[in-house]
């Protein structure tokens, strides 16, 4: 019933009363097509209405019109699109230009990585001039959107596997986060001039990502967890008066560094936004400095931070920037990270914060857990990884070298300090759960299971979590 009102109400709007005899044509042929593909969907009501909403939006369009009338395979493939994710009918809704993907399967379902996908945006970006910023926030907006077609489409139809759909995320905003870094760092420049140093040297710049984005487990509708670090001088300004331009103190200029790559990738334009960013986990959180120098950084991670700050640590690694400021970042976080700590006080903490999480984010009920917040869930795992990280990194280095949850509890196992049965437990149940929510993202709802489906999982996660931290949490 909805699916006929929905048609009906296409009928009635003023999109389709404003079209010529030609448009009203097109669209006449499209709509049974439309209805024939969507009868073999497994919700054909519910595949329908999204694909009408993705039709309101292209009815005046009618090269797309025309795109699906005479091309079965990319109608089909719109459809089968439509039918397996709400988020991907959405993404094509916002952004008609993505139906052009539909035409090359090779395209579609083989999403670029790596140097091949850098080499992608390089050549959407090379015809636009340097300083048409605008123009060129706009073409980063569509490669996002359209990589993330691409990802999706490999995603539902099976091509690749969760963890690896992860891989592609996080690689292809790390990609981003570089090209904004570069298109920011031109802009200013050009104005300022070069941050330089007594030395004649440059000042390095990095980005740190934090959260889903430093532990390689993006998903399609994650923010990124930034922090931005400098190691520039206090008493230093940038060389723009050398060439007749304003000059700047180095902290102003990094300052204002941030503050663009904020703007170009977080603005909504009529493209949208590329990324929510998010620097609530620097020093001090929301009170404290945009931007810091690496040595403000170590004083306050050895003087000042929480250990709920240290357990961020642990996922972070350096995506952007200078590639001397990033190995220098990474020494600090070793540093950090493997000092000695008492295991008790350091339990009580990780337990105490984990309860206070769950206080205030856990949506589990009475016919429901939060597969993220439940006792035995998703976070669990990653705070006793956490834990031991913290715990044992200063006897064995080994557990710095990564910052995602499945090989940080894997080197916990090679290095004996869980053993093979314990680890195994973890990562199956870690797997499980991050397939639910990720599974749950496709189709826009939380991540809530059943009070006993995945009850397996969730009792070994909780027999983990209180021989290693105790029962207090629950």
């Amino acid at each position: 019933m909805a699916a006929w009102q929905a048609l009906l109400d296409l009928r009635n709007s003023g999109q389709y009363r404003s079209l010529a005899d030609r448009g009203r044509r097109r669209l006449g042929e499209l709509i049974p097509l439309l209805i024939q593909a969507v009868a073999t969907s497994e919700d054909p009501d519910t595949t329908l209405l999204r694909v009408l909403k993705v039709l309101e939006s292209i009815i005046g369009r009618t090269t797309y019109v025309a795109l699906l009338v005479e091309n079965p395979t990319a109608l089909s493939r719109f459809v089968s699109l439509c039918a397996a994710s709400p988020w991907i009918s959405r993404q094509i809704e916002q952004q008609p230009v993505l139906l052009d993907s539909l035409l090359d399967p090779r395209l579609l379902y083989q999403p670029p990585r790596g140097e091949a996908l850098q080499q992608e945006l390089d050549r959407i970006l090379s015809p636009i001039a340097q300083d048409d910023l605008e123009r060129r926030m706009d073409t980063l907006r569509r490669f996002r959107h359209e990589q993330m077609l691409r990802i999706a489409a490999a995603d539902v139809s099976n091509s690749i596997p969760l963890m690896v759909v992860s891989d592609h995320l996080t690689e292809l905003a790390e990609i981003i986060l570089r090209q904004a870094l570069d298109e920011a760092w031109n802009s200013l420049s050009a104005k300022y001039g070069q941050p330089t140093c007594a030395d004649g040297s440059v000042a390095g710049f990095i980005i740190v990502g934090y959260g889903k984005m430093g532990g390689i487990e993006l998903g399609y509708s994650s923010d990124l967890d930034v922090v931005f670090l400098h190691n520039g001088k206090a008493d230093a300004n940038t060389d723009g008066q050398n060439e007749g331009k304003r000059s700047l103190s180095h902290h102003a200029f990094f300052l204002r560094l941030a503050q663009r790559i904020i703007h170009i990738l977080a603005t909504q334009t009529s493209h949208g936004r590329v990324y929510e960013i998010d620097t609530r986990l620097r020093p001090s959180g929301k009170s404290g400095l945009l931007v810091t120098s690496l040595k403000g950084f170590q004083a306050y991670q050895n003087e000042k931070a929480w250990t709920w700050e240290h357990q961020a640590l642990v996922r972070a690694r350096a995506v952007a920037g200078d590639a001397e400021l990033i190995e220098a970042f990474a020494q600090t976080r070793s540093a950090v990270l493997s000092r000695s700590r008492d295991a008790e006080k350091l339990g009580e903490e990780v337990v105490k914060m984990r309860a206070k999480m769950r206080e205030h984010l856990d949506q589990s009920d009475t016919d429901k857990r939060d597969v993220k917040q439940m006792p035995g869930g998703l976070i669990d795992i990653e705070f006793i990884a956490q834990y031991c990280c913290l715990r044992y990194a200063a006897s064995c280095p080994e557990l710095l070298i990564y910052t995602d949850t499945i090989r940080i509890l894997e080197t916990l196992e090679s290095a004996q300090l869980l053993d093979l049965e314990t680890t195994r437990a973890l990562t199956s149940a870690y797997r499980a759960f991050r397939e639910r929510v990720h599974r749950d993202a496709l189709q826009e709802k939380r991540a809530t299971i059943a009070v006993d489906d995945l009850e397996g999982h969730r009792a070994a996660v909780e027999r983990v979590w209180g021989d290693t931290l105790g029962d207090t949490a629950y």
